[in-house]
């Protein structure tokens, strides 16, 4: 049933997986042509859209299913104690929505600022983590679905840290602004 639920819940990362697609895919082609351009302004206002609408999105996800994970659950189709499962599972990645969508957007924006190295780091720290959180968490605390979700929600913000080494670095053609009426 624990396998179940995990794949019950996987539309809702492919859907965010999607959302963040369009916007990382889309803007680092567009932030690509700034660079070459060398419109520093540009760089920044691409970049920028492209981590400001990502957290938006982190954000929504995050509340849907800290709030309405068994709603979640019953309109993917999971019932009785996959339910259950599938609704702990989505809470505990609903922690770690924020830092998810963020690090898929990121990772794009690493390659144009010569990040290709950072890029695997990024992996292998969430792999690593994720697979370590797993362990502890189901066999060491028994948190059970939430803890994997958890597990996973915990890598990303590994990951996190490596992306803003290159991201926010000396040397980096990037700057966060917000945004203007």
């Amino acid at each position: 049933e624990a396998v179940s639920a995990i794949g019950f819940a996987g539309p809702v990362n492919l859907l965010i997986s999607a959302l963040i697609g369009i916007i990382s895919d889309g803007g680092s082609a567009s932030c690509s042509n700034h660079i070459g351009r060398k419109n520093t302004k540009m760089i920044h206002a691409n970049f920028s859209v492209a981590v400001w609408s990502g957290l938006a999105i982190g954000f929504v996800f995050s509340m849907l299913c800290l709030l309405a994970a068994p709603t979640i659950a019953y309109l993917l189709g999971a019932r009785g104690t996959t339910a259950d499962l599938t609704s702990e599972y989505l809470r505990g990645l609903g922690v770690g929505f924020l830092p998810m969508t963020l690090v898929q957007i990121l990772i794009f924006y690493m390659r144009l600022n010569n990040g290709k190295i950072h890029t695997v780091v990024c992996a292998l720290v969430m792999t690593v983590v994720n697979i370590v959180l797993d362990i502890v968490f189901a066999t060491k605390l028994n948190m059970g679905m939430y803890g994997m979700g958890l597990a996973t929600s915990l890598s990303f913000i590994g990951a996190i840290v490596v992306c803003f080494i290159n991201i926010f670095g000396k040397g980096s053609i990037y700057k966060l602004v917000l945004p203007k009426n």
